[in-house]
């Protein structure tokens, strides 16, 4: 079929209800999943300096954050258009 979006956190999963007898199946397919989404080819890195405004689609990109690179002073405002 067609995607229409997706949306994913691995924090945030609930449990599944699929048959017992599918979750082998789906769990191959998530496995892949995962493993595209965290390709490096998939990757790319904003530099990111004070006073930059970063925009995105949230339903049409998904995106992270570095670990380790925050710093105790820095402002993360998000916001809906």
């Amino acid at each position: 079929g067609n995607l229409s979006k997706i949306m994913y956190n691995e924090v945030f999963r609930l449990p599944l209800s699929l048959p017992y007898d599918a979750f082998p199946k789906w769990y191959a397919a998530f496995d892949k999943f995962v493993s595209l989404i965290h390709c490096d080819e998939f990757e790319i890195t904003v530099p990111m300096q004070a006073g930059t405004l970063l925009l995105m689609n949230n339903w049409r990109l998904l995106h992270g954050r570095a670990g380790g690179m925050a710093t105790y002073d820095r402002k993360v405002v998000g916001g809906t258009i």
